[in-house]
């Protein structure tokens, strides 16, 4: 059985489909080209295709590669959306938060936005405390 495709991979590809250019991938992945390079043929190697065109100027996708490409930006983009999904979640504020305060304050400044506080921040639970004021 062939070894698993690994999403690094597809972001090596990615990477010199975008610039062409291995050090230039390298450098916007912060490692070195050599890396690169070895993931890009490990890459070909697994699918059984040549991705691209290798030349002194640089690197042009094959037809293969064109069609790779895509699969590979769906594959991207469902990456960064489960973890857009769990860096909101885990930084949704939650909680209960108590604010004391004047009672005049209370009724005239904070009462009247509670509402929107609320839709900005469903998951805390604001308790009032006001004083009398003498």
């Amino acid at each position: 059985m062939k070894n698993p495709m690994e999403w690094d991979d597809f972001k090596h590809f990615l990477a010199v489909a975008r610039t062409g250019s291995l050090s230039e991938a390298a450098r916007g992945l912060k490692t070195s080209a050599a890396t690169v390079g070895r993931r890009i043929t490990a890459l070909e190697n697994r699918l059984g295709a040549r991705l691209f065109d290798r030349a002194q100027t640089g690197y042009t996708l094959t037809e293969s590669g064109e069609a790779i490409r895509l699969k590979a930006e769906d594959v991207e983009e469902a990456v960064l959306s489960v973890e857009r999904e769990a860096f909101g979640r885990d930084l949704r504020a939650t909680g209960k938060v108590r604010v004391a305060t004047a009672e005049d304050i209370g009724s005239f400044v904070i009462a009247p936005r509670l509402a929107e506080f609320h839709q900005s921040y469903p998951g805390i639970v604001l308790e009032l405390v006001s004083k009398i004021g003498r």
